[in-house]
């Protein structure tokens, strides 16, 4: 379920308000890291900012609207002005670490493993 807010800025009029919403993500681990795919609908590259704080992967993006100006809308859907989403991983995981792709509306960011918290052999010698 997704969580939704309305925020305004300083200098916008209460009917500017912003829809803000906690998009729908899916968390994994696969093959020594984490992988998360997070559905972000209608954002482009550009509007969209990944940063690390300590552990945590912080997610921001603004929808934009790429439609001509000549069109006019009949009908509006609710629809989110902003994404926000705040990831605290486990401290097995290096957010430093991560590589991120946005590809047809989902953003898939993968996260390895810190290399002291992956499994090695340990070698038995005898006496």
């Amino acid at each position: 379920m997704n969580d939704t807010k309305t925020t305004l800025s300083e200098n916008e009029a209460p009917a500017a308000a912003r829809t803000v919403v906690r998009p729908a993500y899916d968390v994994r681990e696969k093959d020594g890291e984490a992988i998360l795919q997070v559905a972000l609908p209608g954002v482009r590259k550009e509007d969209l900012n990944v940063t690390v704080e300590g552990q945590t992967l912080v997610l921001v993006a603004d929808r934009g609207d790429a439609v001509p100006d000549s069109w006019q809308a009949k009908q509006l859907a609710a629809r989110p002005d902003r994404y926000e989403l705040r990831i605290r991983l486990s401290s097995r995981f290096d957010p430093h670490r991560t590589k991120a792709r946005l590809e047809h509306g989902v953003l898939v960011l993968r996260v390895e493993t810190r290399e002291e918290a992956r499994p090695r052999q340990i070698e038995v010698h005898s006496a």
